[in-house]
This record gives C-alpha cells, sequence and structure tokens, in this order.
C-alpha cells in the first residue's frame, strides 16, 4: 500500500500582497467609473485616495479579524493572543490581559483561540471573520449604490474603504498559506476528517506555550502525514528541552528540517536550523556548530541570526556560534537580551527561556574569562 504524503502548501504570502495591490487598484478604477470621476484630476486627489486605500486595508483586516474574535468567544473558545497591527494582546495565566509591542503578522493582524469547552462550534469560530465582516461591505455598497449624487464624500468613502473586505476574506479562505492553524485553510480546515481533534490539539500546545493556561504534552509523531502533524512536532521540541531530552529534540529538529517543503509556517522552520546549531553548541561542538551555520542558504542565515526576533535558542547560539571571533556581537546581545525578551512571542515562558540565555552566557564566559561582564 503506497504510504500516504504530506500535502504540500508554498508560502505565498508576498504573492498574495501583491495581488491584494493589483486588485484593490482594480476595484479603484472600477469604482472610479461607477462614480463617473474624470480621470484628469490634480495628482494630490490620487495620492489622497491612496491613503484612502491604505485605511480601507487596515479597515478590513480589522473588522475580520475583531469578527473573528468576538464570534469565537460566542462559539466556545477562549483568546489566546490577538495581535493587532503593532500591538499583541495576549491573556495571561491569571486570566489577565497584558497588552505588549507586537509586529505585522499574515494579512496585518492575527488571532488564536483555544476552546474552552468539549465540542465548541468549530465552523462558525473558522467562519467567524467572514460572517462579521461581509454583512457590514453589504450594508456599505448598498448604502453607497443608493446615494444617487456621484460626487457625494459618503459614496466615495464607503465604496473605497469597504472595497477591500471581500480581498481579506478571500485571502483567509483560499489554501494558499499564512497559518495551517487558521488564515488561509479555512475551506481545508472544514472539509479534512478528523480536522477539529488535530487544530484543538495543536491550539492548545500554542496556548500552553503562550500563556500557560494549558498544558504542554508530548505526541508521539513518527511519520508526520499532515501539517498539524508537522506543528505537534514543533511543539514537542519544546517539551522535550523543557525535559532536557536533547538528544530526541534533536531528531525533531531533523524531522523539520526534512519536511521543510511541507511546513506551512516558516517560523517551524527556522525552529529546526537553530535547534539542530543550538545542540550542537550545547555539546561545545562550535567549530561544526559554525560550519553548519555558513552552509546555510543566506535567506535562512539571515532569520537565525535576527537578533531583534527574539527567542532564547536563537540568542543562544548567535553568541555560541560568534564566540570564537566576534565579541562585539556578544557584548551587543549581553547588554540587549532583556529589551529584547519583552518582545518574547511566549509570554509565560520568558523566565524560562530568559534562563537559557544566561545559562549559555555563563558557559561562554567559563571558556572565555576575559570575556566575563560585570
Amino acid at each position: 500500500m503506497e504510504e500516504k504524503k504530506v500535502k504540500t502548501y508554498t508560502n505565498f504570502s508576498m504573492i498574495i500582497f501583491i495581488l491584494l495591490i493589483i486588485l484593490g487598484c482594480l476595484s479603484a478604477l472600477l469604482v472610479y467609473q461607477v462614480m463617473q470621476v474624470s480621470l484628469y484630476v490634480d495628482i494630490n486627489i490620487y495620492v489622497f485616495d491612496v491613503i484612502v486605500l491604505i485605511a480601507g486595508y487596515i479597515f478590513a483586516t480589522t473588522l475580520y479579524y475583531v469578527g473573528k474574535l468576538i464570534i469565537g468567544i460566542l462559539s466556545g473558545y477562549r483568546l489566546i493572543s490577538f495581535n493587532l497591527w503593532l500591538l499583541n494582546i495576549v491573556r495571561n495565566d491569571k486570566n489577565k490581559l497584558v497588552v505588549k509591542r507586537g509586529g505585522i503578522s499574515g494579512l496585518g493582524c492575527k488571532v488564536y483561540m483555544a476552546p474552552k469547552k468539549n465540542k465548541p462550534n468549530y465552523k462558525l469560530y473558522l467562519l467567524g471573520g467572514t460572517i462579521f465582516s461581509l454583512p457590514i461591505f453589504i450594508i456599505c455598497w448598498l448604502v453607497a449604490f443608493l446615494i444617487k449624487n456621484p460626487e457625494s464624500d459618503i459614496k466615495y468613502y464607503l465604496l473605497f474603504i469597504s472595497g477591500f473586505i471581500p480581498f481579506i476574506i478571500l485571502a483567509n479562505i483560499i489554501p494558499l498559506r499564512f497559518d495551517s492553524n487558521s488564515d488561509g485553510f479555512i475551506l481545508r480546515l472544514i472539509h479534512v476528517d478528523k480536522t477539529p481533534d488535530n487544530y484543538h490539539r495543536t491550539l492548545k500546545q500554542l496556548e500552553a506555550l503562550t500563556n500557560g493556561r494549558s498544558e504542554l504534552k508530548y505526541y508521539d509523531i513518527s511519520s508526520p502525514k499532515t501539517p498539524f502533524d508537522l506543528d505537534t512536532i514543533y511543539y514537542n521540541y519544546y517539551y522535550l528541552i523543557d525535559h532536557e531530552e536533547f538528544t530526541k529534540a534533536n531528531r525533531i529538529c531533523e524531522m523539520l528540517i526534512e519536511n521543510t517543503s511541507h511546513i506551512t509556517d516558516l517560523s517551524k522552520i527556522y525552529l529546526g536550523y537553530t535547534g539542530k546549531i543550538y545542540e550542537l553548541c550545547r555539546q561545545k561542538r562550535f567549530e561544526e556548530s559554525d560550519r553548519y551555520f555558513w552552509e546555510l542558504k543566506h535567506d535562512i542565515r539571515k532569520v537565525v541570526r535576527n537578533k531583534w526576533n527574539f527567542e532564547s535558542l536563537k540568542i543562544c547560539l548567535y553568541v555560541a556560534a560568534y564566540m570564537e571571533t566576534n565579541y562585539d556581537e556578544y557584548l551587543n546581545l549581553y547588554y540587549r537580551k532583556d529589551k529584547l525578551s519583552k518582545r518574547y512571542s511566549y509570554f509565560c515562558r520568558a523566565r524560562l527561556e530568559e534562563k537559557i540565555i544566561d545559562d549559555t552566557i555563563k558557559a561562554i564566559q567559563v571558556d572565555h574569562p576575559d570575556w566575563y561582564v560585570e
């Protein structure tokens, strides 16, 4: 019997952004025709149109994810985190909302929720953003077309600002990529057998890492078949690191690397390379870690060594891999680690991860006493 292969999904994020811009421009031209606006207008008007289009994109994206959050709560889910443009709203282990600095994620926002009861309304939650934002789009356009004056400002704003809503909905439904847990996979998640159990399993694991409201567990998956299996392997790595099972953790990294083309979330791919180098550094095989690092492709090296993307393992390997030659980078990371830790995405694990950093720095200072810093 032929072994079932992992279905491959490709990272088309940038392509989707470009397509959204093109579709937005075409829609703008269509609206111009409907509104009977002359093309021979002052250039400042075009600049203003661009600003309105950007505002429309921000409005549509925010509306979709706020809707997903509201419908999710009504469907039996609880908030894990809500990345709202440059803010990251996290529900901590004491059930309090914490707002910290975030970054652009996916289409600009991203919401993660975990089931708070045994059988939440799975399909309603997945379609929550569409259910919430689509009626608003229809109402905006109906009102706009009921306004007979083609030069009405209200007509102009309603058409332009709401025009991105169907594109945001489309980007979240079609099976391209933003995250195998939600965005870009909605139709697939609804129709694939056993998906709810696997979907909820990964969300509970994510919740355990992010705010500690559920327990991080280990699931034995020797032969991954779906993106959910690969997600589970990713979370297994943290479990094994916490329990100091480094040999198994290293095998997890190898599995992530082997299945790179099948993983939808790029951060999970990078963890494979990061963890591999970290294990070499932990064994003080620095020449091997340095050689392995420089044999990686440039884009992977760039992410792995990105000190702005805080993660203890990345910081540790970055310090260790360069400890023989780059004292300045060591000092840079040493003095910035506390500031960088505030950006750590897994909220409840910050102290644990900082301890890994401190232990690594102490080990380096033992090997290089002249690098000791008060």
